[in-house]
């Protein structure tokens, strides 16, 4: 026996002095110790250092970590090829979780055992335990041990050559590793699914998985995993002919295996890399690694790596000529290719094993399953039998309570029905007269709304004529009063004059939109005119703001278009000052844009872009921003009537277009507009529309019928008064002409100013009438109309000349 007195002398300290796991763990390192030179210890030793270290985990409740930590010592010994020592940890370990009744523990013990057997090629034994491990974690729903026991299946049929089988396999595990996130688990199945294509020679398919897997054991910074996935790699670029790079990755796995303690895998490296320095007639390099990976073989035992060396070395010395030497390798490369094809017959005779016990357990599924349903049938038809019996029997009850029950119950419900009825139909009743009041009150305020609009939409020179003559009675006084405190009493008179007209020309233009009076009149319209009078008439706001102002064409937008020029300036007016009032600092660009939509090219989408860089709009108010009256919780800004953009939003819904906003609260905001369908007016349809052949709009018939009724009520303005003609005639020649002229709305506001002053001043109502026309039309920015009313003016001057 051999001589354990220092091990003794440390279970005695760890009786006085560490705690109880420590103890536990020290027998089992005692259980499981190496003979090594004259020590000798018995598998019976071995037994009863386990037994006591049960015998006390039992008394201190640490069963379970006793079994882990067997297990995990066994998994040490099995990777050291101590074989024999890692069975007896594993069962050891497996009897402890069956005692406590541990699935989880159970599951991974038997696959660990499976693992051992496969090393040892008991591939039988193997699938029987891998298939226990899988049936216990399928019961507790342990996806993580599921995928462990499906890649070990997995490695035996790829050990015994059912490759078709192995990557079904490798596959499923893979697919549970995903979706756990399990990296290491990921990795080792890629590698595997590499192992499958190079068994199918489809090296580069090999490669592609070694690399995936070779990447994700650098993520976890698995050196094991590293040095597997280089000596794979090495392995199909050897067998594809690329030798230096089998090289280089060769010696990357040896540099991992020499500090891993892996003596397996560091010896089939060794012998790998003289293989290949063989392969490049580097021979003494190739004798050194062989030997090297030699020695190791034959201390673990391993056979196949045994074979692979001597046959290297038998061609190393059949190169140098030293035929004996050779021979004598050659001779016991034979004897371990012998035990090699053993080993592969076994792997055949279990591989038919494995595939008649699957077809036999199948049959007897089959067979089970048949025999199932036909006690199934029996037992249903027995139970038909009882209660087809029993049925009749209560079926016969029930019949004789039910008419008793019946009969006593009949009077009960018809009162009951009877009184349900009455109920009904009163409330039918008071709901017919709460709906007929309903329909009324609904009737009555569609009226009353309706006749709002109407008055408001009929209003417009009643409540427009007196404020514009507050107006022009302020800028009469204004001009005479010399006192500068009453001249700021009529600027504060005629500042809110002006905002109320504002406003009352804001409410007017929604109640004829909702009162269905707006007219819209189509009409040539050059696009870049009606931009380029927009820059003319903010050009002043834009430089006292100390802001920029950028109008921005793209190629694709028409020159011409049929569109209402009074409706669209009407909208960009909007639009622009609004952008312009909320913008501190920074730019303003409307860009201009243009998509054809049909192959004809004569419609096309246009869009236009008002882009600010202001304060921007809340989110939480931006769903809101189109109602009428509707403004934003601003303090530093009281302005405006909140009709503005419930204006625009209508108008441009009229001209068969749709609005959007974009904002960002700080940042600015972009409006975006999208007219559908309009039409491009080329050099033939211009030519059509200017000498009026074709057919009017009928909106547009009814707009000049209107402002020809218009005419005649304020035509002949003119009087005898020779005073007032020289007046008339001297505005014709300075401010009209200038007017005219330029068509800036500045000039036709100042012309409009001066005849407002002398209708004043004259008393003479059919000129104030025209004022009023006159500043309507600019407030619609109606050029048309302006030019329209420019010629009654001028027909009425030349009346004064010729008399």
């Amino acid at each position: 026996m051999s001589d354990y007195s220092s091990y003794d002398s440390l279970i005695i300290l760890s009786n006085n002095n560490e705690n109880d796991s420590i103890r536990i763990l020290s027998y089992i390192y005692l259980a499981s110790m190496k003979q090594e030179g004259n020590n000798f210890i018995t598998s019976i030793n071995r037994r009863n250092y386990l037994n006591k270290a049960k015998e006390l985990a039992e008394k201190k409740q640490l069963l379970d970590m006793l079994a882990y930590s067997a297990d995990k010592i066994g998994v040490l010994r099995r990777n050291n090829n101590q074989y024999d020592i890692a069975i007896m940890l594993h069962q050891f370990a497996l009897e402890i979780s069956q005692e406590t009744n541990n699935k989880r523990q159970g599951s991974i013990f038997n696959n660990n055992l499976g693992v051992v057997y496969r090393r040892i090629d008991q591939y039988d034994k193997a699938t029987e335990y891998h298939q226990r491990a899988l049936t216990l974690a399928e019961e507790i729903n342990d996806k993580k041990s599921q995928a462990v026991a499906i890649n070990s299946l997995g490695n035996i049929q790829i050990s015994i050559g059912n490759t078709e089988d192995a990557l079904k396999l490798f596959r499923k595990s893979l697919l549970i590793e995903q979706e756990l996130d399990n990296k290491l688990g990921t990795a080792i199945n890629l590698n595997n699914l590499g192992n499958v294509y190079f068994n199918h020679k489809e090296f580069d398919k090999a490669i592609e998985y070694y690399k995936l897997s070779l990447e994700i054991n650098k993520q976890i910074k698995s050196e094991r995993g590293k040095a597997i996935c280089y000596s794979d790699l090495g392995q199909a670029y050897k067998e594809k002919g690329e030798v230096q790079k089998a090289l280089q990755y060769y010696l990357k796995a040896m540099s991992i295996n020499l500090n891993q303690g892996d003596r397996g895998f560091l010896a089939s490296t060794y012998i790998n890399l003289g293989l290949i320095y063989l392969n490049k007639n580097e021979l003494n390099t190739a004798e050194s690694y062989i030997f090297m990976g030699l020695r190791i073989s034959k201390e673990i035992g391993a056979k196949e790596n045994i074979e692979n060396a001597h046959e290297g070395l038998y061609n190393i010395y059949k190169l140098r000529k030293k035929y004996k030497t050779a021979l004598l390798h050659y001779d016991t490369f034979h004897i371990y290719r012998d035990s090699i094809l053993s080993i592969d017959l076994q792997k055949d005779i279990a591989r038919q094993k494995i595939s008649f016990d699957s077809e036999r357990n199948e049959n007897m599924v089959s067979i089970l399953e048949k025999q199932s349903k036909i006690d199934q049938l029996e037992l249903k038809r027995q139970k038909f039998y009882s209660w087809l019996v029993l049925s009749a029997f209560i079926i016969a009850l029930g019949a004789v309570w039910f008419l008793a029950f019946y009969l006593w119950t009949k009077n009960k419900s018809n009162k009951i029905l009877k009184k349900k009825n009455e109920e009904i139909d009163r409330a039918r009743h008071n709901l017919k007269m709460l709906a007929d009041d309903l329909f009324a009150a609904k009737q009555e305020a569609e009226k009353s709304n309706n006749i709002k609009s109407e008055f408001l939409a009929n209003m417009s020179h009643e409540i427009r004529t007196p404020l514009n003559a507050v107006i022009g009675f302020t800028d009469l006084l204004e001009q005479k009063l010399t006192d500068n405190s009453q001249k700021e009493h009529l600027k504060l008179i005629k500042l809110s004059a002006n905002v109320l007209l504002v406003l009352i020309n804001d409410v007017l233009d929604l109640s004829k939109i909702e009162a269905g009076k707006t007219n819209i009149t189509f009409k040539p319209l050059i696009i870049r005119d009606v931009f380029s009078e927009l820059d003319l008439i903010f050009r002043k706001r834009i430089h006292d703001k100390n802001i920029r102002l950028h109008i921005n064409f793209e190629d694709s937008v028409p020159t011409t278009i049929n569109f209402s020029d009074l409706r669209l300036r009407q909208i960009l007016l909007n639009l622009i000052s609004n952008a312009i009032k909320f913008t501190e600092s920074g730019e303003i660009n409307i860009n201009i844009k243009a998509n054809s939509t049909n192959s004809n090219n004569n419609t096309t989408n246009l869009i236009i872009e008002v882009i600010d860089t202001g304060k921007g709009i809340p989110e939480t108010e931006q769903q809101n921003i189109f109602e009428a009256f509707y403004q934003i919780d601003d303090i530093n800004n009281n302005q405006g009537t909140g009709l503005g953009l419930s204006i625009t939003s209508k108008l441009v819904n009229m001209l068969n277009g749709e609005i959007n906003l974009h904002s960002r609260e700080g940042k600015g905001s972009k409006f975006t507009i999208t007219f559908s369908d309009v039409e491009i007016l080329k050099s033939d349809d211009l030519n059509v529309l200017k000498t009026g052949k074709g057919n009017k709009p009928e909106e547009t018939q009814s707009a000049n019928a209107m402002q020809d009724a218009d005419f005649r009520s304020i035509s002949g303005f003119t009087t005898k008064d020779l005073e007032l003609n020289s007046v008339l005639v001297s505005v014709f020649n300075n401010e009209f002409k200038q007017a005219k002229e330029s068509n800036l709305i500045e000039n036709i506001q100042k012309f409009s100013n001066r005849l407002r002053k002398i209708s004043v001043e004259q008393n003479n109502l059919k000129l104030v009438l025209y004022c009023d026309k006159l500043d309507e039309l600019i407030g619609q920015f109606d050029i048309s109309g302006i030019e329209t009313y420019f010629g009654l003016f001028e027909l009425e001057i030349k009346k004064i000349i010729e008399t």
